[in-house]
């Protein structure tokens, strides 16, 4: 909701403003875009990323989409994309961040203090979506490609005989896909992807569905648990409880406060239904495609702060405020 006037016509809304946070300035080969020097419209998304907002930056629950396209043999069943989030914390005064873990509560007496990544986190938390979702915005068109492509060259004939087109299309736009279990981790398989190849209208000796296939497109959405504690990284929780009497609630001196949570992102492929074999990177000894792309290494806020970031830093998080905060101050 804070960004909802940088990404659509009018409040409530699905009609898209055009407008995009870029991950640099850059092509895939380094070539300058339209977006070159356009700084408050590359990421992170951070205090002047908001138009006319120079302090607004987004509060923690609140998920956020993310696309980007891919080249080659990312087309089948087997393949998919992987993001590895990590966590990292700056205070407002600005500088270079630091490795954090992330804790959060949940209903239930038991389930507090949970930390992103943790074999509890992964057993309460899901992440479920759409791919064809309006608010994504994606063509009708790389739709249908996406859908008859699945249908004509994934299905088996015998899934095909057993499910008339009209069926499976019906199915396809109201499809659920789960992306995550917990926090830490988000796997894209092949049903997060349209194909959009160049046109279909390509050389004889070119097959126009292997041309179509060529490139992906991927579309992914995150969030944060609402409401995280922050600790440095590799804090001993248990240890930490004791020196509190046996319990925590996240104003122990200990946690992190009054600045920002980043957010990073490691991009890699995947092959045969394998999740952990990393194929490629996008941040690889070979090429590091956000410095290709010219993803900014540095920032000022308007009060004058320096802020450093790294490759793969996509969004930075208030620390300190939520959805929570959003919906109380509005009398919900």
């Amino acid at each position: 909701m804070r960004y909802e006037s940088v990404f659509r016509t009018a409040p409530g809304s699905l009609n898209h403003t055009t407008n995009a946070y870029y991950s640099g300035g850059r092509d895939k080969d380094g070539i300058p875009t339209n977006m070159f020097g356009q700084n408050a419209w590359l990421t992170p998304i951070r205090p002047g990323s908001y138009p006319g907002q120079v302090a607004t930056v987004p509060h923690n629950g609140y998920s956020f989409q993310f696309d980007f396209k891919t080249i080659g043999n990312y087309w089948d069943k087997g393949e998919g994309m992987r993001i590895d989030p990590t966590f990292w914390f700056v205070p407002r005064s600005g500088g270079s961040s630091v490795p954090v873990d992330l804790y959060y509560d949940a209903s239930g007496a038991s389930n507090k203090m949970i930390r992103v990544g943790s074999v509890v986190d992964k057993q309460i938390y899901s992440r479920v979506y759409r791919l064809p979702d309006p608010l994504r915005n994606i063509s009708d068109t790389d739709i249908q490609n996406a859908a008859s492509y699945e249908y004509t060259n994934i299905l088996t004939s015998s899934q095909q005989s057993q499910t008339p087109w009209s069926k499976f299309y019906t199915q396809f736009l109201s499809r659920k896909i789960t992306t995550a279990t917990g926090y830490d981790i988000e796997i894209l398989p092949y049903k997060s992807r349209t194909i959009v190849g160049p046109p279909r209208v390509v050389p004889p000796v070119v097959d126009p569905t292997v041309a179509l296939r060529s490139v992906q497109h991927w579309y992914g959405e995150y969030n944060l648990p609402i409401a995280p504690h922050i600790l440095p990284k590799g804090t001993d929780v248990l240890a930490l409880a004791n020196r509190y009497g046996g319990s925590l609630d996240g104003h122990e001196s200990e946690f992190l406060t009054k600045g920002y949570i980043v957010v990073n992102f490691g991009i890699y492929a995947l092959k045969h239904n394998d999740q952990e074999t990393r194929i490629l990177g996008y941040n690889s000894p070979n090429a590091n495609m956000w410095a290709i792309e010219g993803q900014i290494a540095s920032d000022q806020d308007y009060l004058g702060h320096t802020f450093q970031f790294r490759s793969g830093d996509i969004i930075l998080f208030e620390s300190d405020f939520s959805v929570r905060n959003d919906f109380q101050g509005q009398g919900h």
